[in-house]
């Protein structure tokens, strides 16, 4: 009697190894493995992009335009973020997406809060130019204008330029200046004579002894640019270097001064006062001949 054979499933003789071929997994697992390539795919989209792309339009803005300009691209910033949580939440296979996506936006939104408040903001008066100038080179005596500009749609009210000297020689004194005075400011009686306050300058000596002179404009109109013009009366060779100290949002509170009006000075920087220059007309002042 012969032997019995296995059969295989189909009914013929041979053996049981396994079937040849791709062996495939549960549904879950596949789309789990699809949705980590989505995931990959995404960060190297163009949604990613453009979510690079404004986080760099925000810092240009910052530094240059205005802070509501540059808070209206941090939002779109915001709002893309959100939308690429939300695409790779959804590849993943996330349990509990709603709060996932939620707290992605939550520690996002915090994330740009904390990049708002850290990024430098533009000052309201912005100053051409604004890094160091020639005065006087051998027989050369410079004539440099400065161009003092409000950017706001809002008056700024005793706006301050210090321009200050390292080089030996020159005193505060010998740092003229040429504003262009305009009316509109309180006048200031100096026994007869009516002196105008729209610009005073300081000769000022500030902390670390540097010569300099201390500009105040009593306002500076919405959008306006004022110019001063600066030389140098030393016939020593030296630089200039300009700097803004800040302005107010209201003018100073007036007071009297011998029965007339005046004005009350808090100095912006630490140092000495030395001197003082008032102007007693309107239209270009005459220090720089």
């Amino acid at each position: 009697m012969a032997g019995n054979d296995v059969g295989s499933p189909g009914g013929s003789g041979g053996s049981l190894e396994p079937r040849r071929g791709p062996i495939y997994t549960r549904w879950a697992d596949l789309r789990q493995r699809q949705g980590v390539l989505i995931a990959f795919a995404l960060a190297s989209s163009n949604l990613f992009g453009l979510f690079l792309a404004g986080l760099y339009e925000f810092l240009s803005l910052r530094g240059v335009v205005n802070v509501p300009a540059s808070r209206i691209v941090l939002l779109i910033v915001l709002i893309v973020g959100c939308v690429l949580a939300g695409l790779v939440v959804w590849s993943l296979n996330v349990h509990a997406k709603k709060r996932t996506v939620g707290s992605c936006a939550i520690m996002l939104a915090f994330l740009l809060y904390g990049l708002d408040s850290w990024a430098p903001k533009p000052s309201a008066i912005s100053l051409r130019p604004n890094q160091r100038f020639l005065l006087r080179k051998g027989n050369f005596a410079s004539r440099t204008p400065l161009f003092v500009t409000n950017t706001r749609d809002t008056p700024i009210y005793s706006a301050y330029i210090k321009i200050s000297t390292t080089d030996p020689g020159i005193t505060a004194h010998d740092i003229r200046i040429n504003p262009d005075l305009k009316l509109g400011s309180p006048p200031m009686r100096v026994g007869d004579v009516v002196m105008q306050t729209d610009v005073i300058v300081w000769d000022f000596v500030d902390s670390q002894n540097h010569q300099a002179a201390l500009i105040r404009f009593f306002m500076l109109k919405p959008r306006d640019t004022r110019t001063l013009v600066v030389c140098s009366a030393s016939k020593n060779d030296g630089w200039a270097t300009p700097e803004v100290l800040g302005g107010s949002d209201s003018p100073s509170p007036l007071g009297t001064y011998n029965e007339d009006p005046g004005f009350s000075f808090i100095s912006p920087d630490k140092g000495t006062m030395t001197g003082l220059r008032l102007f007693t007309n309107t239209g270009d002042a005459s220090e720089c001949q």
